[in-house]
């Protein structure tokens, strides 16, 4: 493989997991069967094929133990360069409420193996994962513009204070990434979204 998952999606290596699900939505749109750059420079077989690489760039990078695993196995390419990293310092403050996959060594080996082995991610699990990192509801609700109202209801599993299902999934999606987490593993498996898959039409 030439171009890393990385290049792929036009991120850089210490890429936040949000910034992982932006850049796969983008290349996605860009690879459209009915995209004009598509269209315009390759055919069906070729655009198909480049998906699936994007699709496999993103289940790789999006999936900590898997990025982690791609990481080690890229550093030790010797074409490979790690790129440097622009405005170190001006950088160094907007990471500090930025979970890394160096901030998974924060979970205790306890938390690790119950997000291993759940099939519910309650709410409190969710907050409980997010205090342990040391992240903050702000700097989530900074980054991804929900509101803390909806942030602290999605940890209260407050149905009341909740938006409807296809906004709170997203939303979902959106603070997991943010905490470390696999995103559609916790919005397929949150308490209130499963009640009301389960819940008769």
């Amino acid at each position: 493989m030439t171009t890393n998952y990385y290049e792929l999606l036009e991120i850089r290596p210490d890429a936040s997991n949000l910034d992982i699900i932006n850049a796969y939505r983008r290349a996605m749109l860009a690879y459209r069967n009915d995209s004009l750059a598509t269209y315009s420079l390759y055919d069906d077989g070729e655009a198909d094929r480049i998906r699936t690489e994007i699709e496999q760039a993103y289940q790789i990078l999006s999936n900590p133990e898997k990025r982690l695993a791609y990481d080690a196995e890229l550093a030790s390419t010797p074409s490979y360069r790690q790129p440097e990293k622009p405005g170190h310092i001006a950088r160094a403050e907007a990471q500090s409420n930025v979970v890394d996959l160096a901030d998974r060594g924060l979970l205790s080996s306890g938390i690790r193996h119950r997000i291993a082995e759940t099939t519910v991610f309650s709410g409190a699990l969710l907050k409980e994962v997010r205090e342990s990192k040391g992240v903050e509801l702000a700097a989530i609700a900074e980054r991804t513009k929900i509101s803390r109202g909806y942030l602290r209801a999605i940890e209260a599993e407050d149905q009341h204070h909740l938006p409807a299902p296809t906004y709170l999934k997203s939303y979902l999606k959106q603070y997991a990434a943010e905490i470390g987490l696999d995103p559609e593993r916790v919005s397929n498996h949150y308490p209130l979204l499963k009640a009301e898959d389960s819940e008769p039409g």
